[in-house]
């Protein structure tokens, strides 16, 4: 288990959250908000890189290396064409997150910094590809049984199973998001368990940060 550098952001309390496509983010996250957390969904912020019209985004330099094949209504980029491209070849996959990285964490921050609240939650499938777990005052990894997520991530995004699996394969695998996490919960029952299971740590969070210190929920 990972000891987390505190946030630079001083009065900030900011907390990673962060698992594999389909293990339960958003649902974590949602539960959060309902206790008056704000989320920055890094994710979507992601997808703002590659719009056309959107200020300083990734749009021209992704077509420039994966060509206009890519391209779909109102010569906006096609997510399912790009993610059929670099969920199924590990080095597209790391030049697309060279060009879109840097855009995230800049915008991540400026959010952060320019917002009036004080407890933030980092929703991101890949915060510690990006670093972005060294800003955050603990970091919860959200867990959940391969054969769950296959099928939530077919459910969601309408796709056939072996594309499901693509994408979980291209992503970091549990034993090394363990390396990086203060906390886990693990999504594999249902939705008034994974409830408790996000009020407890979060409460764990609030007390230790008001102590100074983070201690570990597994």
């Amino acid at each position: 288990m990972m000891q987390n550098n505190i946030s630079p952001y001083n009065s900030k309390l900011t907390i990673g959250i962060v698992g594999g496509s389909g293990a339960g983010k958003s649902k974590v996250c949602e539960i959060l908000e309902g206790l008056e957390v704000e989320i920055i969904n890094a994710d979507l912020i992601g997808h703002n890189a590659l719009l056309k019209e959107y200020p300083n985004s990734a749009y021209h330099q992704i077509i420039a290396i994966f060509g206009e094949e890519i391209l779909g209504e109102g010569d906006e980029i096609c997510r399912k064409k790009l993610g059929k491209i670099v969920f199924s070849n590990t080095d597209t996959l790391t030049r697309l997150s060279a060009i879109t990285h840097p855009f995230i964490i800049k915008e991540v921050q400026s959010r952060i910094m320019s917002s009036k609240n004080r407890i933030f939650a980092i929703d991101a499938a890949v915060l510690i590809e990006m670093g972005l777990h060294k800003i955050c005052r603990a970091v919860l990894g959200v867990f959940a049984p391969i054969d769950e997520r296959v099928s939530r991530i077919m459910y969601r995004d309408n796709i056939a199973r072996g594309a499901a699996k693509n994408r979980i394969n291209s992503q970091k695998s549990d034993c090394f998001v363990r390396q990086f996490i203060t906390h886990e919960i693990h999504n594999d029952s249902n939705l008034g368990d994974l409830n408790e299971k996000v009020h407890d740590f979060f409460d764990n969070v609030i007390r230790n940060s008001n102590s100074g210190g983070v201690r570990g929920t597994k």
